[in-house]
């Protein structure tokens, strides 16, 4: 995306809050060219499906690999981590790709983010039974290899 800038959006269904039910709201893209003007925002038809709820979209800094949480068919617990990615940024996503244990888990996984290099996966977590969301990280070699065992970050941990 040479000197461009890459926005998600979550379009909401135009209450106040937001409905909780699961098409209440859909993810969006929408792309600056060149630092100048926005392109029209475009459905993330890839993520977004009746009937499920996704959220905390997190793009890759390259813009090819897109991060989300969601409680979709697949998921081992409530809410787990998911990806899609494409192979270059003009083209279309692919499709949603569940991240299996040990990166999700039977119990709530959200909020992914990515660093810049996008060699460490940072999200939360109440795997610990605490139903209290901790910190983990988990850590890849290089974009094409597989994400390693997720540690708790034990500084922040509640």
């Amino acid at each position: 995306m040479r000197g461009g800038v890459f926005v998600l959006v979550l379009v909401g269904c135009g209450r106040i809050n937001f409905d909780e039910l699961p098409d209440a709201f859909d993810r969006c893209a929408a792309e600056q060219i060149d630092l100048g003007t926005w392109s029209p925002p475009v459905s993330v038809d890839a993520i977004n499906a009746t009937g499920m709820q996704n959220d905390d979209p997190e793009p890759s800094a390259d813009g090819l690999e897109l991060y989300f949480t969601s409680p979709r068919v697949g998921s081992l617990g409530m809410s787990d981590l998911w990806r899609v990615r494409r192979a270059t940024p003009s083209d279309p996503w692919g499709a949603p790709e569940h991240l299996d244990a040990p990166l999700s888990s039977t119990a709530n996984e959200n909020t992914p983010g990515l660093s810049s290099d996008g060699l460490e996966l940072w999200f939360a977590s109440d795997r610990l039974g605490t139903r209290l969301d901790d910190l983990y990280v988990a850590t890849r070699t290089a974009l094409d290899q597989p994400w390693g065992i997720p540690r708790l970050v034990d500084e922040l941990a509640s």
